[in-house]
């Protein structure tokens, strides 16, 4: 009896013990992995020569179908239509539950940093972006997400030279997005809209991204050129930079955006001498000239920001413009 009960817990820590190992074995594979690549190579064994089996796009999610190679290198995965093949591990992320989202952020972040990427792949980016936008109802994340997709979209009109553009798939990818791009014909160029982008952030307007998407309005510019018009250069100051400051006076970028007004003040605002293809015409452009500089005052009296009175002065300067008849017209 006394050794019965003694073999009894000793039976009972084996029955433990083997459970614990078929529940292992038996999840061991449930583990989803998302590419975390562009059009990552799915091959039919764990080498770099094998035969490929397929190329999937950034943001494919595959299950783990079996034990990872020797040395942890590659990883065997079964696709949602059952095929099952091998994929670089530390091209995939690991799909922890709950944490779908988040593993999504960190892919995109990651991938958003990478320079001299092909158009093809900026635009597989764009488009994953895009695609998990849709489905985020978290306000905060949401408008981070709106900011990547513009950063990606922007990403993908640098890549995209004229001579591509007229043919597809970049001609229909660029047809898609016509609202939310313009075509810069002096510069022979796509670039963001720059009211699309105002747009944008109007729709996070208490979110932590809308100082970046106000940034990322302030720094795009516009498409066209001033061609040599003052005018239209102290307006573009106010309309860009100028903007920023009022809608983010205490904004992360505000010191820059000030610096930015001063710096472009000094050399608008120069003799005549220094910049003699500056146009200006007093009769016809001082009420507007007056109104943006006006506008950039106020833009950085209300500035929490280091630089403040050198960029009024600068900007003040520009007043005398209407006054002196030094420019005169040109």
């Amino acid at each position: 009896m006394t050794a019965a009960r003694h073999r009894l817990p000793r039976l009972f820590v084996g029955l433990a013990i083997a459970a614990a190992t078929t529940t292992v074995a038996a999840g061991a594979h449930d583990f989803v992995r998302m590419t975390a690549a562009t059009n990552l190579t799915l091959r039919q064994t764990p080498n770099a020569d094998a035969p490929i089996l397929a190329f999937l796009p950034i943001g494919t999610e595959v299950t783990e179908a079996g034990p990872a190679g020797m040395d942890k290198t590659w990883v065997h995965v079964r696709l949602q239509d059952n095929r099952e093949g091998w994929l670089l591990a530390n091209l995939t992320r690991v799909v922890e539950s709950g944490r779908r989202t988040a593993t999504i952020e960190g892919i995109v972040v990651d991938r958003l940093g990478r320079r001299g990427d092909s158009p093809s792949t900026t635009i597989e980016l764009a488009d994953f972006i895009e695609r998990e936008a849709s489905a985020i109802a978290d306000a905060q994340t949401a408008a981070r997400f709106d900011l990547y997709r513009l950063r990606a979209v922007s990403s993908v009109l640098t890549t995209i030279r004229l001579n591509l553009g007229k043919r597809d798939p970049y001609l229909s990818w660029l047809d898609r997005h016509k609202t939310l791009i313009a075509y810069d014909e002096p510069g022979g160029r796509w670039i963001l809209s720059n009211s699309t982008i105002w747009q944008i952030h109007d729709q996070h307007p208490d979110a932590a991204a809308a100082d970046e998407i106000a940034w990322l309005a302030a720094t795009n510019g516009f498409a066209g050129e001033c061609g040599g018009k003052l005018v239209c250069y102290v307006d573009a100051i106010n309309k860009l930079h100028g903007e920023y400051l009022r809608r983010h006076p205490a904004g992360r970028h505000a010191d820059e955006a000030v610096a930015k007004i001063r710096e472009a003040s000094v050399q608008l605002s120069a003799p005549a001498s220094a910049h003699p293809f500056y146009m200006f015409d007093k009769a016809r452009d001082c009420a507007s000239l007056l109104k943006a500089v006006d506008g950039l005052t106020a833009a950085i009296a209300g500035a929490s920001a280091a630089g403040k009175a050198e960029a009024g002065q600068s900007v003040g300067a520009l007043r005398a413009t209407c006054k002196a008849s030094a420019i005169g017209n040109r």
